[in-house]
Order: C-alpha cells, then structure tokens, then sequence
C-alpha cells in the first residue's frame, strides 16, 4: 500500500493539469506550465476571466466564483441626526410610533362602534381624569379633563378620548363642530424627552399643549401638516409602560369583549 502512494499522487496531479487544460481550451488560451498551480486557468491570479460561452452553465458558475466577491461594510452613522444628551452615539430618530388616539362624542358610543366594526375589546380605562399643570402654546393655562380607554389592536396601542372640559388644549383645536371622531394624535416614548420634543419645535412643529404627568411631562406637537394628526411625546414612565401592557393582556386574555374596565394600574 505504502508503495501505491507516489503513483496515486501523481494520478491526481494528472487529472488536475488535465482540468486545467480543459478550461483553458475554452477560453481560447493556451495552457500555463507545468507547475503554474491553479492561481488562474485563463491568465494571471488578478485578471477577470473572460466570459464563458451562454450555453455553458457549469463553465458561467465557475467563472463567477472567480470573480472577487464586494466587501460588505456597515454604513457610516448619519451626522446629521440629533443625539440624545449625555448618551454618546445614539440618536432622538427615528421616532416609533406606539399609539394612534381619537377623540369621539361619547366614550361607550365610540367604543362600540370600534368593537362592532373591527372586533376590538375589551377597553381599559373608562374613569374620568384630570390633566394638570397645563401649558397652552406657552402660556399657563387650566386643566383639561378627559375620559379615555386604551384597546390594543396586534402590535398597536388605541385611545378613544371624550374630551369633558372647555378651556382650550391640542385636544380641542381638533374637536369637529359636530363632535364626529377624528384622529388626534400618534404617541412615541422618548429616550430623552426634552430632546425630542425640542427636536420637533426646531422642525417648525410647536408644542401645543403640555401637561405635568406623574412627575414629569407629557406634550402634543403640531404636527398636523405632516400627515393631519398631532405627537404626543411620552417620556419612559414606568406606570405608562404599565397602562400598556394591561391594554396588551387583556386583549390577549378576552379578545373581543366590549366591557369597559378601569385600570388596574394606579395612575
């Protein structure tokens, strides 16, 4: 067997130069020495191969795995993005939208109608509610009361607001005449609210109305000639995050119902 080995090395060097060869004659080239290795079969290690014929395509498959493959690179970060303060390469955009919100006549009217048209339910929240320490397009102004649920739809959040007090706000620049439902606001959380919300002013997107919330601060942008509705910016509350998720478990828990429920979470 040991004696076998040189002469079974030597048939496999053949075939190998008998390959080349081959190749070679389809492109038209005469072979390369003996020794030449398989560096190229049409010419030096950096020339592209020339184009096999169209009929070939076990020769095109070849030809095209010679051929060097493009360097996959990440694009370079956009300087020109606004970055969160004090947190170093991340950047206020893009902004995700949570939440679409509508404000209706009458909170069990609208609720119903949602759940008969598209299934929806059940509906957390109900219990009026007072938005306080009000800001009206910079200027101090009263408290807004409201009645509101969240519902969720798939990966999407809903609020149906009843709007129960006068004094001006973002919600009643948009109240139609007739009380008909209309789409107020989408919601995003922010990493760094002042940030964002600065970011949309300096967009020509003024603060409408802002609201102390649990702490902090709460604002609705006019961002109507966008696409018609105004943001709301949240900033990351916890008892928001919870609001959420309640909305989320009890879709996936009783889908379908239409009863009203107030929160669980305490706001």
């Amino acid at each position: 067997m040991v004696q076998l080995l040189p002469a079974l090395r030597r048939a496999r060097r053949g075939a190998g130069h008998q390959r080349l060869r081959r190749d070679h004659r389809r492109c038209d080239q005469p072979p390369p020495a003996s020794g030449a290795g398989r560096a190229s079969a049409c010419g030096d290690a950096g020339r592209t191969p020339q184009s096999p014929a169209a009929g070939d395509r076990g020769t095109q498959r070849r030809a095209a795995r010679r051929l060097p493959r493009p360097c996959r690179t990440r694009p370079p970060m956009r300087e020109d993005l606004p970055r969160v303060a004090g947190r170093a390469g991340v950047s206020i955009l893009p902004v995700t939208l949570v939440q679409m919100a509508f404000l209706v006549r009458s909170l069990e009217e609208g609720c119903a109608a949602l759940n008969h048209a598209y299934g929806w339910g059940p509906f957390c929240g109900g219990t009026e509610g007072v938005l306080a320490d009000h800001t009206y397009r910079g200027e101090p102004a009263g408290p807004i009361r409201i009645r509101g649920v969240f519902v969720q739809t798939g990966e999407i959040n809903v609020e149906v607001i009843e709007v129960a007090s006068d004094a001006p706000s973002a919600f009643h620049e948009m109240l139609h005449a007739d009380g008909g439902p209309v789409l107020h606001h989408c919601a995003t959380f922010a990493a760094d609210y002042e940030s964002t919300r600065d970011h949309f002013v300096a967009q020509g997107f003024p603060v409408v109305s802002e609201f102390g919330f649990a702490g902090r601060h709460i604002c609705y942008v006019d961002t109507r000639p966008l696409l018609g509705f105004m943001t709301e910016i949240y900033p990351e509350l916890p008892i928001i995050r919870a609001m959420y998720a309640e909305a989320r478990d009890a879709a996936a828990a009783r889908p379908g119902d239409l009863a009203i429920r107030p929160f669980v979470t305490q706001r």
